[in-house]
């Protein structure tokens, strides 16, 4: 943290407005590799992909990153929402009427109208910014820094792979649509592997653990319905102990979720799958392939702010800025 404070002066940049080189791929509540379009929806915490993303009537509470890739072309859509800390993206952006709190980092060209921006715009290129407001422009390219950054859909590939294969020791008992599990006291992790019955319907899952006890879910089916799907937990056990892998998902149907709260409680791991997500409330992080936009004029989902307690994986290598020395003016120093 201390060499992105000295980096950030250098820029004149505050050093926590990167969020595509400060956390590591855990910390993202949403992530999606290929691409994201929704509209209505919110999303509390931190939003990244590699593709284009298209958000209208939105909310985001956190950053917004396009700069995990500087190779592929990556365009931004944003109108009529807001976000609580900094916009970074690739080869365009587009944003009409949107609050941002922190700054816009920008590699590309830009389109901004009526829009109003607490911190600054910087870019190597010039902005294109009427009838709003921003703190100034600062003519800066922080392309080379992200040159190397980790292949996260690697990453994601892998750890869901891994999780596949873990020993099944949690209890399971099925009858119809309704999937009991029960964690054994004695296991701190567990996992469980289910095929879901295609034509019984609405599924439910009824779990029972303790608050400190790990459990992954691997659904195993390639096209997954969990339409109008009802979790219910009981013994303590939480949305932040529950993992749900899809190893082989292509597509993923959550639409509708039943409990108010916690809507679908767990984390979301689909490296291949595209999300049909709208009328949802998701309590956990959600890592997939692609997020699919709404028919007509429904909401996209709502994802609150858990995080899954059991990545405790090797930490993802991030790209390091190199420390510079502070230089005076004077014999050395360039002016």
């Amino acid at each position: 943290m201390r060499i992105l404070k000295i980096f950030s002066l250098i820029c004149l940049i505050p050093y926590n407005s990167f969020a595509c080189l400060d956390p590591s791929l855990w910390d993202y509540q949403v992530f999606a590799t290929d691409g994201i379009i929704s509209q209505r929806s919110d999303y509390q915490g931190m939003v990244g992909s590699y593709g284009d993303i298209k958000l209208t009537d939105f909310h985001v509470k956190g950053s917004i990153a396009h700069c995990l890739s500087v190779t592929s072309s990556q365009n931004m859509h944003l109108e009529r929402g807001f976000f609580e800390n900094t916009i970074e993206t690739g080869e365009s952006l587009i944003a009409v009427q949107i609050k941002l709190r922190g700054n816009a980092l920008v590699r590309g060209t830009s389109f901004i109208r009526k829009s109003s921006l607490d911190g600054y715009y910087v870019s190597p290129r010039s902005p294109n910014i009427l009838n709003s407001s921003y703190a100034g422009y600062k003519n800066r390219d922080f392309s080379p820094l992200l040159e190397t950054s980790t292949d996260y859909a690697q990453e994601l590939s892998k750890l869901s792979g891994e999780i596949s294969t873990y020993e099944q020791n949690a209890r399971l008992s099925v009858s119809q649509s309704q999937y009991m599990i029960k964690l054994d006291t004695k296991d701190e992790k567990s996992a469980v592997s289910i095929s879901l019955d295609p034509l019984s319907g609405s599924s439910k899952f009824i779990i029972s653990g303790r608050g400190d006890q790990l459990l992954y879910i691997n659904l195993v089916d390639t096209d997954v319905d969990l339409s109008y799907v009802s979790v219910e937990l009981f013994g303590g056990i939480t949305a932040e102990n529950i993992l749900w892998n899809f190893p082989n998902a292509k597509s993923i149907e959550l639409r509708y979720t039943q409990n108010p709260k916690p809507g679908f409680p767990g984390t979301i791991l689909a490296p291949y799958a595209s999300l049909d997500f709208y009328h949802g409330l998701v309590t956990g992080q959600v890592f997939v392939r692609r997020i699919l936009p709404p028919p007509y004029d429904f909401p996209s989902g709502q994802v609150d702010p858990t995080f899954f307690r059991g990545f405790k994986l090797k930490p993802v290598v991030q790209p390091t800025p190199v420390e510079k020395k502070p230089c005076w003016w004077g014999k050395g120093c360039r002016r």
